[in-house]
């Protein structure tokens, strides 16, 4: 079924917006050849993992811009964005901007598990660029525009993936409750070469 076939007839019976139909469609059609693979090995991110953190020692490359990553309540689709992490205390900090996440951490019911990850690959830094769709799977998004699945690998403190390819995560949550919505860390996970 063509994309205006499907769209004509989600259109008579459904009140859904017109992104939120094209999201479906391409997730349908999509969703076996460009869905992230999950690795079955080691991911070259996990070499390291640090529960205990000491920011002095262990942050070292965090001064950089990174990408967000987390996952919106609201669709349940991975969601990705350029955004800068700052230490303001022993295991916490604060990330910019903002308010590209305060929409899905009204939306949580405790708190929001993010990863920020440094080292991407350039498609998912392209795609975190990008006006996020919320409907729309960033991973799955990533994979269509390299052609390629993604190779993701689970957080170990957080229920979320991340690539598997990335130098350097700091997995943790914003506690919805915090006016501050400090960021707090939960374990760095890193390459060692």
């Amino acid at each position: 079924m063509s994309i205006l076939g499907f769209l004509k007839k989600e259109h008579t019976h459904s009140e859904k917006s017109f992104d939120q139909k094209l999201s479906e469609f391409l997730t349908k059609s999509l969703r076996k050849e460009y869905a992230p693979k999950k690795t079955r090995k080691a991911a070259l991110c996990h070499e390291s993992v640090k529960r205990v953190i000491n920011f002095e020692t262990d942050a070292e490359g965090t001064d950089k811009d990174c990408i967000i990553i987390w996952k919106s309540q609201t669709f349940n689709t991975f969601r990705f964005a350029k955004g800068h992490f700052s230490v303001t205390g022993k295991e916490c900090g604060t990330i910019e901007p903002r308010d590209i996440l305060e929409k899905d951490i009204e939306s949580c019911t405790h708190r929001m598990p993010l990863a920020l990850c440094y080292g991407c690959r350039p498609e998912i830094v392209n795609i975190a660029g990008l006006s996020n769709n919320e409907n729309i799977d960033a991973f799955l998004a990533t994979g269509l525009d390299c052609n390629l699945p993604v190779v993701v690998a689970e957080c170990f403190t957080q229920d979320l993936e991340i690539p598997a390819e990335c130098d350097l995560v700091l997995e943790g949550y914003i506690q919805k409750s915090d006016e501050t919505r400090s960021f707090h860390v939960t374990c760095i996970t890193k390459r060692l070469s």
